[in-house]
């Protein structure tokens, strides 16, 4: 870009010395174009083709012009390929000088310039020959004309003609380009770039000598610009009103006391955005012959910037930036400004101040930031970010560090209209802030030495950040004392939500895991101390692995409630149906405060070693519930099930077989079972006990049964058994022998918030049985006398044996 502005420059400079020598001409009167050639073979000295197609003349109004018409620019290597044309080109000159052979240009006009300049698919440019002279381009240079030639020019339409360089003076009072436009394609990228309505005005136009201060003259640009490629198209209208300098070899600029001022659309589908600026700038540049340009000074001030899109509404004021962009030293660089932004949630307004320095190496291909310091203060809560980096541009790298110092995210989120969801701490996401160490390239962000505080929590770790590629994101983080309770919402003193339908069977709300489509993941999480629905965790350890649309969760291990578990889980939203699986164990778990701080009824207590393996589909809690498979076993010491008493219902059995009232008052609305094994098998959502053994007092407990979670119910059937030859550690007395050693059914069935003293029953039967049983013991009690008295004892004693084996008695 910076050979095309100085060759650009270079184009209207032979475009100058072109006309001024056609001027000179005049004052003996010589028709200009009897120069058109050595016009022509100037031009090729500065490495132009100059086309003089159309015929040279003066014009005298409103001043003396020497105007050319159909005016073309090409490069050496494609003469016949125009870059340029203009429809008309008109120098004014000052008539006094040129008695004494000097040509002093008082203004020069381009009305209609067309400027089309493309690159190739190779990168090359249709203006890379641009002024590239002499045997450069395979011409010989044209020999300056003498006096002697330009005296024949004047007495003689034969002769070659000529024109003097020595007397050769840039000096221009107005220039004035007007309708004009430029044009450029890339052939690579098919991008394209238009700037039409251009038009250019200046006065006192003098370029000053290598070596000398730049000297200013006005100037004032206006244009309408367009670009596009295939994903996007922006227009934009541009004008800048100012001072402007330039030396004779076009690599130092100069613009101040600036007015600019642009309107910027971009279209992007159906996204539209808008920025509009205005600043008050002094810009010093240099071009380099080789390498990128520099900029010496760089000085905005009252700057105003606005973006708008349709959700949002930003704008800078007060802008005040100053700095340079030179290689060598390190260099200052402050910018200042007021930030106001307008949007669905609210309007927030903060002062904006940034500080540090910046070093560019010779090569301007490496930069180092150092003291970096950018501070802002929504609502007056100060946020500061400070921190150095690097960054190599040939190939990409960059390292550093960065700090966020300490704020107020509560503060923070409520001015910016942040509604936070109430959360049981007050204090809770009162104070924050964060240090990190990067580097990278263009394939990866690598953070290290992370340190992130958030209340009373504190975390360490790693991570990495892939841009190219199938890698995944990989997190390493520790962390030591988290309380996620503190940020969840208040618990209710009266429990579960009112009118909480328990048969709804959970929610149908759709459940949308599309995000683990496309992410690749792999996270080691460690925590010290987790407390989460004050459920005490510790030594907590999770790894994640997340592909395809699978996550993978091993390990998951850690102590809870100083009971150690282990798990591993899987979930995989690859197929239309999510499909969940989970596998764990634990270790003398306190049944009863979980439960308990489950937020769950708390009717069963003791300790329980538990094995589970479960596994579900669905999109929805609900479907998610329904089709549950799988089995959980315990293996219990001491449990206690609060709501029912199976002892209690064994002994309204005992009083109903012995004929005794039964006294329901007194007994305790539990039941302690000794050592237990529990086999909980579930289909499709409901859950089977298919094995249960325990005991309760003198009573050995088997059992079976069904518990549905959908609707909140069980039914078991428990069978007791009263060992031994009596009934001793009961509460009750048993007298009856044919209660003893035999299965005796005992019911269980309600609703898990309905459970009462009827909830578990003995099965009816057994005493209608039991009954028979006893008159039939009395029949044969009644024989057997009868045999003894008729038989006499010994032959009584084979005779009852008989009867026994008949009767199949003991």
């Amino acid at each position: 870009m910076n050979r095309t502005l100085k060759w650009t420059l270079g184009i209207l400079v032979a475009a100058l010395a072109t006309v001024s020598l056609a001027a000179a001409a005049l004052m003996f009167w010589i028709d200009p174009n009897l120069f058109r050639d050595d016009f022509e073979r100037l031009a090729a000295k500065q490495g132009v083709v100059l086309n003089l197609g159309g015929e040279l003349g003066w014009r005298f109004w409103p001043e003396l012009q020497i105007v050319s018409r159909n005016t073309s620019i090409a490069a050496p290597d494609a003469p016949t390929q125009p870059l340029a044309k203009f429809d008309e080109l008109s120098v004014a000159v000052a008539v006094m000088p040129l008695l004494n052979k000097q040509v002093v240009v008082r203004g020069l006009a381009a009305d209609g310039l067309e400027a089309n300049l493309s690159v190739d698919k190779n990168g090359i440019g249709n203006w890379s020959q641009l002024g590239k002279r002499g045997s450069q381009v395979g011409s010989a240079p044209a020999s300056p004309p003498t006096e002697k030639t330009a005296t024949k020019a004047a007495t003689s339409s034969e002769g070659d003609g000529g024109a003097s360089e020595g007397g050769l003076n840039i000096g221009i009072d107005k220039l004035d380009i007007r309708n004009s436009a430029v044009r450029y394609h890339d052939a690579r990228s098919e991008q394209s770039i238009e700037i039409t309505n251009l038009n250019l005005s200046g006065e006192n136009i003098a370029l000053s000598s290598d070596g000398q201060p730049v000297s200013t003259f006005p100037l004032s640009i206006s244009a309408d610009l367009a670009l596009r490629d295939p994903a996007q198209q922006v227009t934009a209208k541009l004008s800048l009103q100012g001072d402007l300098g330039s030396n004779d070899a076009f690599n130092q600029f100069e613009v101040s006391n600036s007015q600019i001022k642009t309107e910027v659309k971009r279209t992007q589908g159906e996204l539209s955005q808008q920025i509009s600026a205005q600043l008050t700038a002094a810009i010093k540049v240099i071009l380099p012959s080789e390498g990128s340009p520099q900029i010496s000074v760089l000085d905005v001030k009252q700057g105003q910037l606005a973006y708008q899109d349709p959700a949002n509404d930003l704008r800078l004021s007060d802008i005040s930036l100053n700095t340079t962009l030179l290689p060598g030293p390190p260099q200052a660089i402050s910018l200042s400004a007021n930030i106001s932004a307008k949007s669905a949630s609210g309007d927030y307004t903060t002062p904006l101040a940034l500080t540090g320095k910046y070093q560019l190496s010779p090569a301007m291909d490496a930069l180092s930031v150092t003291d970096l310091n950018l501070s802002l203060k929504p609502g007056g809560e100060s946020v500061i970010l400070s921190g150095s980096s690097e960054v190599n541009f040939a190939p990409l790298t960059y390292s550093g560090t960065l700090k966020l110092g300490t704020f107020n995210p509560r503060q923070l989120t409520k001015y910016l209209a942040i509604t936070l969801p109430e959360m049981a701490n007050p204090k809770a996401l009162t104070l924050a802030d964060a240090s990190l160490a990067f580097d990278g390239n263009e394939e990866r962000l690598q953070v290290n030495n992370l340190v992130l505080r958030l209340d009373a929590s504190k975390f360490t770790g790693s991570a990495t950040v892939p841009f190219a590629g199938n890698a995944p994101y990989v997190a390493s983080i520790k962390g030591d004392v988290l309380t996620v309770d503190d940020y969840l919402p208040p618990k209710s003193e009266s429990g579960p939500a009112e009118g909480a339908d328990k048969n709804s069977g959970g929610s149908d709300a759709p459940i949308d895991l599309s995000a683990l489509q496309d992410l690749k993941l792999k996270l080691d999480l460690k925590m010290g101390q987790l407390r989460y629905s004050d459920i005490p965790l510790s030594t907590v350890q999770l790894g994640a692995n997340a592909q395809g649309g699978k996550l993978t969760v091993n390990p998951l291990s850690g102590t809870v409630y100083d009971s150690p578990f282990s798990a591993t889980a899987t979930v995989d939203a690859s197929q239309s149906n999510y499909r969940y699986q989970i596998q764990g164990n634990t270790q003398q778990l306190p049944v009863g405060q979980l439960l308990k701080d489950l937020g769950v009824e708390e009717r069963l207590s003791g300790k329980s070693d538990v094995d589970l393996n479960l596994s579900a589909r669905g999109k929805t809690v609900s479907a998610i519930e329904n089709s549950l498979d799988g089995n959980i076993l315990l293996k219990g010491k001491q449990f206690q099930f609060q709501g029912i008493n199976v002892e209690k219902a064994f002994c309204r059995l005992v009083a109903t077989v012995q004929g005794e009232t039964f006294n329901a008052e007194g007994w305790p609305a539990f039941t302690n079972f000794s050592d237990s094994t529990t086999k909980v098998s579930f289909k499709q959502g409901v859950a089977k006990v298919e094995k249960l053994d325990a005991g309760v007092s003198r009573l050995n407990l088997t059992g079976e049964g069904k518990v549905n979670l959908r609707k909140s119910a069980f039914d078991m059937v428990f069978n007791t058994k009263l060992t031994g030859n009596s009934g001793e550690g009961l509460s009750c007395v048993v007298k009856n022998k044919n209660l003893l050693n035999r299965a005796i059914p005992i019911r269980c069935k309600s609703e898990f918030d309905k459970v009462g003293a009827l909830s578990c029953l003995p099965d009816p039967r057994v005493a209608e049985d039991i009954a028979k049983e006893k008159i039939k013991d009395k029949v044969d009690e009644k024989a057997k006398e009868v045999i003894q008295e008729k038989l006499g004892t010994e032959k009584g004693e084979a005779a009852k044996q008989i009867f026994n084996q008949l009767f199949k008695k003991n």
